[in-house]
This record gives structure tokens, sequence and C-alpha cells, in this order.
């Protein structure tokens, strides 16, 4: 039983330390955000993730867009074309190895009071697997936006992109 504990909580540790955060500049796997300039005042925006909500996508998304308009020096920004695709992809499980080497501290309480035991250092081999296959879904969002500066057209794609930013930053 605790030998399958130990399995348990080192897949779950396994994959908190695989996880990363989903705003961020897009790296070689093209997960995260990046613009692409069309013309002085018009960009488009990717942003593209796997295992993340639509909604929270899109949010990060305008993020991005409000980031980069006012980074550039402009007021506010209309969105001219928007194109949300998910796709899901059947992975087979992977399996994940890790050497450690430590103490491990073992503490047992009952009803006569607690024992501390603390084994010397070793080296243990942890062997994590998944069970079954898993649907990752991959998010990409796509914005193509103008942006300007001044009085804000009332219009129902123009953004305040301080007001924006800082609402979508504020939001958990």
């Amino acid at each position: 039983m605790k030998h399958l504990m130990f399995v348990i909580i080192s897949v779950v540790l396994l994959q908190a330390c695989a996880s990363h955060h989903a705003y961020q500049p897009a790296g070689r796997d093209g997960y995260g955000y990046r613009h692409t300039k069309l013309s002085d005042t018009s960009y488009r925006v990717d942003f593209k993730a796997r295992a993340i909500e639509p909604g929270k996508a899109q949010d990060y998304a305008l993020l991005r867009a409000a980031e980069l308009t006012l980074e550039k020096g402009y007021d506010w920004f209309e969105i001219i074309h928007r194109d949300n695709h998910v796709s899901h992809k059947h992975v087979a499980p992977q399996a994940g190895f890790q050497m450690m080497q430590g103490r491990s501290i073992q503490r047992d309480c009952g009803l006569l009071g607690c024992k501390t035991r603390v084994s010397e250092p070793h080296n243990s081999l942890t062997i994590a697997a998944g069970v079954g296959e898993q649907d990752r879904g991959i998010v990409t969002v796509l914005l193509e936006i103008n942006m300007g500066k001044g009085v804000r057209p009332d219009a129902q794609q123009v953004y305040s992109a301080r007001e924006l930013a800082e609402n979508l930053r504020a939001a958990p």
C-alpha cells in the first residue's frame, strides 16, 4: 500500500513539474503568444495552448493584443478578424523517470504520541506511468487588429487597451 501511494504521489509531482504557465511568448514548440506586423497600425496576434479552456485562451489573446497596443504607443484596438480553433489529440500514456537522492523523514503519530525517523541519504529510482489514453485539447486563437489613438470609436469590437489589460490581469 505504501509503495502504491509513493507511485501516485510521484506521478502527481511529475505532472506538476511538467506544467507551465500558458501566458508566455511562444517557444520552439509554438505554444504561447506571438504577433506579426501587417502594417504600421495592423497586427496579427496568435495564441496557442494545450489543455486550457477556450475562454481562457481568448482572454490571453486579448491581453496580448492590449499589451501590444500599449507597447506600440496606441490607446485602443479594433478586432478586424477573429478565429478560434480547438483540436483534440489522443496521446498514448507517457512514462516518466526521475532519480532522487536525499533523506526520507517519516512521522508516525498515534494515541501515545509521535515518533520521527530520519533515514540516511539514499538513492531511489522513481518510475511513474499513466494508464489509458489521454485527450489533450489544443486551443488556437487568432486575432487581426487595427490600433488607434485618441477617442475610441463606438463600435462593438473596439477595446481600450489599458482598461482591457487591467481587467484581464486582475481576473483569476
